[in-house]
């Protein structure tokens, strides 16, 4: 078996029942982060970044994703399995509207393949 699937250790990702479409949506919102961080298009909520886009955003960027109703069930099945935390808010610098804002969660780090659980893992062969 492949250690590593898009940065993951494929196995955690099994064994969290994270398929495909969830693993490639959790390293576009990860990818992203560090971006949108960058062009401010965040909040910080319990000492955590949040950052904002829209399901069409990620869309545009990964179309292989598939439609929005796809990528809103994968992102509510990751943030199910405590992987990401999702806010909502009906406003955003004063313009009313839906505002989803996203951010990794601590168990996201599970998924790294090279933290000491995985990466001495020895039943793996290298």
């Amino acid at each position: 078996m492949k250690f590593t699937f898009l940065g993951y250790s494929q196995k955690k990702l099994i064994e969290n029942g994270i398929d495909l479409r969830g693993a490639s949506v959790l390293r576009l919102i990860a990818d992203l982060h560090t971006n949108l961080l960058k062009k401010k298009k965040y909040i910080i909520y319990n000492d955590r970044f949040y950052i904002w886009f829209t399901y069409g955003y990620l869309i545009q960027e990964f179309p292989l994703l598939g439609s929005e109703k796809t990528v809103i069930r994968k992102i509510n099945e990751l943030v199910e399995k405590g992987f990401l935390h999702k806010i909502i808010k009906t406003n955003k610098n004063g313009m009313a509207g839906t505002y989803m804002y996203v951010t990794l969660t601590d168990k996201y780090e599970e998924l790294n393949p090279y933290s000491p659980e995985n990466y001495l893992d020895v039943s793996h062969n290298f």
